[in-house]
């Protein structure tokens, strides 16, 4: 439960939606979920690591088979393939990826719009 809300606060989830989300468990307490949601956001605590996310055995990336989760991602700038180390990251590195793509398209729509 930590692990999510210090994850959705550094995406900056309103705290009433992150709320919501813990909302569907058994054991939930509206008043103390408020309370520890916005105590983890007074604190500022960050996500976890990679490597601490795989030593709680709460990982996701071999279940969920992402392959840059798996193989990580090719640094021009360091010419090499680099592993991710923290799940912030990966999502950077996907909202660029996506804004690339969304680019090209833009680009193929232009110039099939000029012919």
């Amino acid at each position: 439960k930590d692990v999510s809300c210090f994850f959705l606060h550094a995406l900056n989830y309103p705290i009433e939606n992150i709320i919501d989300i813990f909302s569907n468990l058994p054991d939930f307490d509206r008043k103390k979920t408020k309370y520890q949601v916005e105590f983890a956001k007074k604190k500022e605590y960050t996500p976890h690591s990679c490597s601490t996310l795989k030593s709680l055995n709460i990982c996701k990336a071999n279940e969920s088979k992402d392959e840059l989760c798996l193989e990580g991602y090719y640094s021009k700038k360091l010419d090499t393939q680099k592993k991710l180390s923290h799940p912030l990251f990966y999502i950077q590195l996907k909202q660029y990826r996506n804004s690339m793509k969304n680019k090209v398209n833009k680009t193929k729509i232009e110039k099939e719009d000029e012919r």
